[in-house]
């Protein structure tokens, strides 16, 4: 008789040893479930955020999933400090380049500008440069000539302007820009570093 109570008693700790292990596990998956539930909506609220609200580096495009059209061009051209010069920004100089003062920079130099266009999957075109050499300084401000008629509309009649920043990874509105008669803005580019044109308003 003993030894059937002793043999219950053992059956019945065994059980709710079990017992307690199945709640765990059952606990812990719920929390993990919870928390990937968070990160998804965590990557999802980032997706849809503002381009210039979200960190930016040299990976950030890859990562974005509201990206519907990209488009990348390279220039590169040697300038002598003493003439400065013109770097056309697309085939047609006229339309889009940036323009270099005379002494405005120490040494003869290679520069070169990267140009991004793209598009977000609502419909908002953005364009990218990423001027070299890096940290370049001007004692008087370049200046980049932006067809904003051409790049977000013959309505347009502003464009705002922004400059990353390498110490936080955040963009930072430089100005907003007026485009002129012929559509086009001029925005000064006191050293090298990354920007960018979007958020641009129509005439009502």
């Amino acid at each position: 008789m003993a030894n059937s109570r002793g043999r219950t008693v053992a059956r019945s700790r065994r059980v709710g040893a079990w017992l307690g292990v199945l709640v765990a596990c059952w606990f812990f998956v719920f929390l993990s479930g919870c928390s990937d539930s968070g990160r998804l909506n965590e990557t999802a609220n980032i997706s849809n955020a503002d381009f210039f609200e979200q960190a930016f580096d040299e990976n950030a495009l890859s990562k974005r999933t509201d990206v519907a059209d990209l488009e990348i061009d390279f220039r590169s051209q040697w300038l002598q400090a003493s003439l400065g010069g013109m770097i056309p920004l697309q085939e047609d100089a006229e339309s889009e380049a940036f323009v270099v003062l005379p002494g405005s920079f120490l040494a003869d130099t290679t520069f070169t500008v990267e140009i991004t266009h793209l598009v977000t999957s609502t419909g908002e075109p953005i364009v990218l440069y990423d001027f070299g050499p890096d940290g370049l300084q001007f004692s008087r401000a370049a200046i980049v000539r932006i067809n904003v008629a051409a790049l977000f509309g013959k309505n347009v009649t502003t464009m705002n302007f922004y400059w990353l920043n390498p110490g936080t990874g955040y963009w930072e509105l430089q100005d907003t820009y007026k485009a002129d008669s012929q559509g086009y803005v001029y925005a000064d580019i006191s050293h090298f570093s990354s920007y960018a044109g979007g958020g641009a308003d129509s005439a009502k």
